[in-house]
């Protein structure tokens, strides 16, 4: 049918030019009539290549194993339209994705032929594989993810949840899938906020916020929800639901504030305690923070006695009866003393009977500390500097946590350096008002004590002005330890006879006075009077205390204070004038004894020499006023080895360079005490000089021949003579005639040659 055939490519040109996809005319028999341009772009193949092949064979259908396409030909040249899905393959065997159309070509209502359309949907084919894939990986990431995840529609209705959101919430996921997300998985009280939630996010608002649940266990948890609208597969709205389990982190939050505001209240105690300036002030307040802070509510604090021993000084509740404050105080001394002496925490966390002490009788305490009293089951104990120890308590195991060890240091760090600010103050606000040899207060205090007290309702004020007589004697002659000793005895004498509300200071290196509040003239005469007693009976026990003492007292308000105490100052200095003198002899006496006692100058060493001082004195003719120099002289003249070392008098060797130069030192000092004495003083030169030699070569200074004074000659002579002829603890006596025959020899370079020829013929002749 030429025509017929005609007319059907005809038809065809107009129908390939106005398509992108591949089209193919066949006859009747299924044969290949005509192609468009992009059949041949598509399958690489001419018309001229393939006209009147079979279709299935030119596209390769036959490789495709259980192809139905022969038969799908067959129905549409039977008339029966067809669609598939394909595989086809061009020119070089690359394989394609194709849906292939196919419809029958009716001419007269006969079917002629049919034709087929190759729309390729390869790249479409490979998308869908691509979209598969992800959706397998998005449901992988879905049900493994981390985070809690929902799909919800828009009822509410979960349609899938993952892993995490059944742990975070305890419900498994045949629970939570098909559920309602109010009735579930939703807080009561977030159930109506939860349905406002959908309505917003439906709209295209997304939801971010933190909040807290109880889960299935009834556990309280703190998560984070994350909604946004997604469109599910069914292409309704629906809300991707992403919860986050912070409840860990906003522990960590809450423990980071508590710590926070602990830190805050340690810091505001710092300061409270920096403001107090009592110790028990700063215990009290450090317990009670114990208490406040820590919440712990028993504690004790245990100061540190005198003696090592600690003593209960505080705690934060009251203690029932003494017997209670025995037991704790004894059932902690083995752990206070094991803490301050380590100066380290002690943490008992499971308490036994063990781990108690005994009490003074040796009971054991633990029935009473584990008992019906306290019921401890756990201990820490915190060195508080050098002051004590503070002991905390539980009636819980293990109460005292690593944290709670650590703020408890810190807070008694904190009480530390307060005691210890407070330890300082007290003692420079001590040395800034006392006196430190004696204790007493001293004159700076005393002055703004009497400026205080110098009021109407004081009156009668009256003041003791207080002097030690001969102390500089004695510093000359036993050195300032010894005047230092008689300070102390002298303080000790006054602290006995004075009242509390006295007030006794040190006014100067030997001077006191006494303020004595509302005490008249009469009644300060009376504690005048037992000081002179002691006195006396202080001075038959050894070195003598000799005061002089002087009072005077305010009665009327016009009366200036100044003038009073210097009214006083002049009757003690009367008084000194009087007393000084004999004072001073006692003090001079007293040192003769004692030299006599640890040497060999005894009284009749000293009358021997002054019987030979005399013989010889006379022949030469002195005066009598130098004849009694000449006694005194012969009595004092050693009196500088008071300040020698007994060992050193009496060693029987030979001295050491070291021993010899302080031996040679007793005539310095023995000049200094006989200066101090009015009544000795006439003789000073003389003792400075009695070891001088005629030829300059004696000590202390040197002199020689007439430089010398003629007493000291005259003493150097005779005291030589006596020494020789008697024994001595260094050298047994020789005979006179021995002793006569060393004088002359040393005649002209140790004695006066006159002098001693003189003293040959006097003592000679006997």
């Amino acid at each position: 049918m030429p025509e017929k055939e005609a007319n059907i490519r005809e038809w065809f040109n107009s129908l390939y030019h106005n398509t992108s996809d591949a089209i193919v005319m066949l006859d009747k028999e299924g044969n290949i009539v005509a192609i468009n341009d992009v059949f041949t772009e598509k399958f690489k193949y001419t018309l001229a290549e393939i006209e009147g092949r079979d279709i299935d064979e030119v596209l390769k259908v036959a490789e495709k194993p259980g192809s139905f396409d022969k038969s799908m030909t067959e129905q549409v040249l039977a008339g029966e339209p067809r669609q598939k899905e394909v595989t086809r393959y061009d020119k070089a065997g690359n394989p394609r994705e194709y849906r292939l159309k196919t419809a029958p070509i009716y001419v007269d209502d006969e079917v002629v032929g049919a034709y087929a359309i190759y729309v390729d949907i390869t790249a479409r084919k490979e998308a869908l594989k691509k979209l598969e894939t992800s959706r397998e990986l998005y449901r992988t990431m879905f049900a493994s993810a981390p985070i809690g995840m929902m799909l919800i529609d828009e009822e509410g209705i979960i349609l899938e949840a993952n892993e995490a959101i059944a742990k975070i919430t305890g419900y498994s996921l045949e629970e939570l899938e098909g559920s309602y997300v109010f009735e579930r998985p939703t807080p009561p009280e977030y159930k109506k906020q939860a349905k406002e939630n959908i309505k917003q996010i439906l709209k295209g608002q997304d939801i971010d916020f933190k909040a807290k649940s109880i889960n299935k266990e009834g556990e309280l948890l703190f998560y984070r929800l994350k909604e946004t609208r997604i469109t599910l597969p069914n292409g309704r709205p629906g809300i991707l639901s992403m919860q986050t389990d912070i409840t860990e982190i906003k522990e960590k939050e809450q423990k980071l504030e508590e710590q926070k505001a602990v830190f805050e209240k340690l810091h505001q105690l710092a300061l409270d305690l920096s403001q107090l300036e009592s110790g028990q002030e700063i215990i009290n307040t450090s317990l009670a923070a114990v208490k406040n802070i820590l919440d712990q509510d028993v504690c004790y604090y245990l100061a540190r006695g005198d003696r090592g021993e600690f003593n209960l000084q505080g705690s934060c509740f009251e203690l029932a009866s003494e017997e209670m404050q025995s037991i704790v105080k004894w059932s902690l001394q083995d752990l206070a003393h094991r803490v301050y002496n380590n100066r380290e925490s002690w943490n008992i966390a499971d308490l036994t009977e063990d781990d108690l002490n005994r009490d003074s009788r040796g009971d054991k305490l633990s029935y009473k500390l584990l008992g019906q009293e306290f019921k401890y089951r756990s201990l820490i104990a915190v060195p508080v500097g050098d002051h004590g120890v503070f002991v905390g308590c539980s009636q819980t195991k293990e109460a005292f946590s690593g944290e709670v060890k650590k703020l408890l240091e810190l807070l008694f760090l904190h009480t530390t350096a307060s005691l210890d600010r407070v330890k300082s103050q007290k003692k420079l606000r001590y040395k800034t008002f006392h006196d430190e040899m004696t204790g007493l207060y001293n004159r700076r205090f005393f002055e703004e004590e009497l400026a205080r007290l110098d009021s109407k309702r004081q009156l009668p004020l009256s003041l003791v002005m207080i002097d030690i007589n001969g102390l500089k004697i004695i510093n000359d002659s036993l050195g300032h330890k010894k005047g230092d000793e008689l300070i102390i005895k002298t303080t000790n004498l006054l602290k006995r006879n004075t009242r509390q509300e006295d007030i006794l200071a040190r006014f100067g290196g030997d001077e006191f006075v006494i303020l004595l509040p509302r005490t008249t003239k009469e009644a300060a005469r009376e504690i005048i009077k037992r000081i002179n007693l002691c006195c006396q009976e202080e001075s038959d026990e050894g070195l003598p205390i000799s005061l002089g003492i002087g009072l005077a007292s305010k009665d009327a308000p016009e009366q200036d204070i100044k003038e009073i105490l210097t009214a006083a100052d002049n009757k003690m200095y009367q008084d000194k004038l009087v007393n000084s003198r004999s004072q001073k002899n006692k003090i001079v006496q007293s040192l003769l004894d004692t030299l006599g006692a640890k040497s060999d100058e005894t009284r009749e060493h000293a009358l021997r020499m002054t019987t030979l001082a005399h013989r010889l004195g006379r022949k030469i003719g002195i005066s009598d006023t130098s004849l009694n120099r000449l006694s005194l002289l012969a009595t004092l003249h050693d009196i500088g080895k008071t300040t020698i070392p007994e060992e050193i008098l009496i060693k029987p060797e030979k001295l050491s360079a070291e021993e010899w130069q302080l031996m040679q030192e007793h005539p310095e000092r023995g000049y200094k005490i006989v200066s101090a004495t009015e009544e000795f003083a006439v003789i000073a030169e003389e003792v400075l000089s009695h070891h001088e030699k005629w030829d300059g070569s004696g000590y202390p200074r040197g002199l020689k021949k007439d430089e010398i004074p003629l007493l000291a000659r005259i003493i150097a002579i005779v005291d030589a003579f006596d020494v020789m002829t008697h024994n001595r603890p260094y050298s047994r006596a020789i005979t006179r005639e021995a002793a006569l025959k060393e004088i002359e020899n040393c005649t002209g370079s140790q004695f006066d040659p006159e002098l001693a020829k003189i003293f040959l013929e006097v003592v000679g002749t006997d």
